[in-house]
């Protein structure tokens, strides 16, 4: 195995998940299976070192209606939302931050009929 290769080892409890990584990747997607589940805005992953490295949530996916549709949050924290159907190539400016929003705001979208199923996180 290379010294860049990256080693996941996953163990599930109801509370949390924990990733082992040999390196920290910039940028990480997790496929969320569960409609119960939240995305936290920062994700806090412990190096072998002891050095911990911080994620911002950057990017929701949701499905629904049939269709995916998707909520951006920019470097300020003001999140966008788009869906194909409805804005075209636009994207919609919610007048929202995300650093004054509990994370409960990012698990569904259009009115509670999207479910979130995906969460990208890069690496601050």
């Amino acid at each position: 195995m290379s010294s860049r290769a990256h080693m996941f080892m996953v163990t599930r409890s109801p509370e949390y998940i924990r990733v082992l990584l040999y390196e920290v990747p910039p940028l990480l997607y997790f496929n969320i299976y569960d409609g119960r589940m939240n995305a936290s805005q920062k994700m806090f992953l412990e190096q072998p070192n002891r050095e911990i490295v911080r994620f911002t949530l950057r990017a929701v996916a949701y499905f629904g209606g049939y269709h995916f549709t998707c909520r951006f949050i920019d470097a300020t924290g003001s999140m966008y939302y788009h869906d194909g159907l409805t804005c075209g190539t636009h994207v919609h400016n919610e007048q929202l931050n995300a650093n004054t929003v509990n994370d409960q705001v990012f698990k569904t979208a259009d009115n509670g009929r999207k479910i979130m199923i995906g969460a990208l996180y890069i690496k601050d």
